[in-house]
């Protein structure tokens, strides 16, 4: 069993070795002149079986070549076998054809990565209809789990309500809410102009009333969706709103970044994980973030792969 990894996921990619006790190695990527990478395997991994350590951040077009390159050198440097493990797989969005002339993007992901992996292992994907787009077997782990854990030991369940940011979220909600064993549901119901993009929360199902609201989430993009329903939740009397995301991609959009609106937003902590790479002097610079580490969770998820156990216990 051996990690490799590139820039993006060399960080988890070397808390993993530290769990599992096995060997890394680092994928090194450099560009010509003219743009063009330059990928090598910095050390020898024939006949190995490699778990190639991953994310499609940041600049998901960049990366996505890059990881098709890094597969092509792992595949050509001989190894055993290949396991792609993308922290945040990229591309999710576009799971379906929503119009005409346009393509479906994970699928075109899903191809690449089918030419030259066995196997595909990550969490959180936007929809679970994705897992049917790879023709090679994938395994989704459940962030809700992570989640139920820390909301157990932070917080008093009598006061809380999970609440979803708005209806496609409704499945995770209902998960995360089962796993703590609360009925109490509340969904956001939002509206997007097609043609600005921007998001209006029209109204919240349930009552919140006097209650710690927690929204959850798979991407915290711009953070309008999030931002905008706290908001409502809030003029609704919810006592405090706390949101847990699992890929917290903080994107900027019209000038504003995403760190500045939950800076100025009513959401007390936002809870991202380690998914994607970020510093701890990101962390100390945006108080109202907190971490949540998925690393024992991958680690047990490899180690059952590569000794070929089930990884049903992993969803429990």
């Amino acid at each position: 069993m051996m990690l490799v990894s590139d820039y993006s996921g060399r960080a988890f990619a070397e808390k993993l070795r530290d769990k599992l006790h096995c060997q890394h190695v680092a994928v090194e990527i450099k560009y010509f002149p003219d743009q063009e990478a330059d990928v090598e395997v910095m050390g020898n991994i024939r006949g190995r079986e490699v778990y190639y350590i991953c994310s499609y951040f940041p600049e998901p077009m960049k990366r996505d070549s890059e990881i098709r390159f890094v597969n092509s050198a792992l595949k050509y440097s001989s190894a055993e076998k290949i396991i792609d493990v993308p922290t945040y797989l990229g591309f999710m969005k576009k799971d379906w054809k929503d119009r005409a002339r346009v393509p479906i993007s994970i699928r075109e992901v899903a191809v690449s990565m089918e030419e030259y992996a066995d196997r595909v292992v990550t969490i959180d994907m936007h929809s679970p209809q994705v897992q049917g787009m790879f023709r090679v077997p994938l395994d989704h782990l459940d962030g809700t789990v992570l989640f139920a854990d820390h909301i157990k030991k932070n917080f008093d369940l009598s006061e809380i309500i999970i609440t979803s940011p708005d209806l496609g979220g409704v499945r995770r909600a209902r998960k995360l809410a089962e796993r703590l064993g609360t009925k109490e549901l509340a969904i956001a119901y939002k509206m997007r102009d097609p043609k600005t993009n921007d998001v209006t929360i029209e109204n919240v199902i349930g009552n919140v009333e006097n209650k710690r609201v927690i929204f959850v989430d798979d991407q915290a993009i711009t953070l309008d969706s999030l931002s905008e329903a706290a908001k409502l939740v809030t003029s609704q009397g919810a006592r405090e709103v706390y949101a847990y995301c699992t890929h917290g991609l903080m994107a900027p959009k019209k000038g504003m970044t995403a760190e500045d609106k939950l800076a100025n937003s009513v959401i007390r902590k936002l809870f991202i994980t380690d998914t994607i790479p970020r510093s701890e002097r990101y962390f100390k610079e945006n108080p109202k973030l907190g971490l949540i580490s998925c690393v024992d969770l991958f680690a047990e998820a490899l180690r059952r792969i590569h000794e070929n156990e089930p990884l049903s216990e992993l969803f429990k």
